[in-house]
């Protein structure tokens, strides 16, 4: 487990995303969903990147696939 100091901004984003994700619980849409979690795995990717690299990268293409397919069904 990560026992580092969470920096205030990664604070700031996850209340964003837990705002959208209880916003998703009364107006269901998946593409909301997608965006929150893409916005979050980036930012965790963010935060671990200098000691956590191997994991960092591996949520950097997860948020940035989950970010393409909001974008992908955003404008189909």
């Amino acid at each position: 487990m990560i026992k580092d100091k969470i920096p205030l901004w990664f604070w700031c984003i996850s209340i964003v995303v837990a705002i959208m994700l209880v916003f998703n619980l009364f107006q269901v849409d998946s593409r909301i969903n997608m965006l929150a979690l893409g916005i979050l795995n980036i930012a965790n990717a963010i935060r671990m990147w200098k000691k956590y690299r191997n994991s960092a990268i591996m949520f950097l293409v997860i948020g940035v696939l989950g970010t393409v397919l909001f974008f992908k069904y955003q404008f189909q």
